[in-house]
């Protein structure tokens, strides 16, 4: 939970490639920084992402597919998403607290310091991601940079 917001994560990740080709998902697109650190739109960029004809063909094999086709706990495919840029902020924030918590869980994965993927794009080419060794927010290019990805969902 922060500041009002409430995500459940997935107690396992994968290394992916955002996409297989360039091109625009109809997610929430922006090149400034202040601009994706607020978008907590995750849910509604990963539906617009893995609908688009852009992406048509890359199902669950890249990021965005991979956490929609994501099934947990009772919580079926299609309920669990790739995290906004912003939500990827709220994570970060509580890395310690949720990594206790998934130490807890048996077969879950804890989050690494490591560059995760958000749904947040930054233009055709590029999506944003949050490098969990320092905070940092930056993005990398869709269908050359792997990634960590974990999925979320509401509660």
């Amino acid at each position: 939970m922060s500041g009002g917001r409430r995500l459940l994560i997935a107690p396992h990740e994968s290394s992916l490639y955002w996409s297989s080709v360039a091109g625009s998902g109809g997610a929430v697109t922006t090149t400034v920084k202040t601009t994706a650190d607020v978008d907590y739109a995750g849910q509604s960029n990963t539906s617009k992402i893995v609908a688009s004809a852009a992406f048509a063909g890359d199902g669950e094999g890249y990021a965005p597919g991979y956490c929609a086709a994501y099934s947990n706990g009772g919580v079926t495919a299609g309920s669990w998403w790739l995290p906004s840029l912003g939500e990827l902020g709220m994570i970060y924030e509580k890395y310690d607290a949720i990594n206790a918590a998934l130490k807890k869980i048996s077969g879950a994965t804890q989050l690494s310091r490591v560059t995760y993927w958000s749904s947040t794009e930054y233009s055709a080419t590029g999506a944003w991601n949050l490098y969990f060794s320092s905070g940092y927010r930056g993005y990398n290019t869709k269908a050359t940079a792997k990634g960590r990805v974990r999925p979320v969902t509401a509660f």
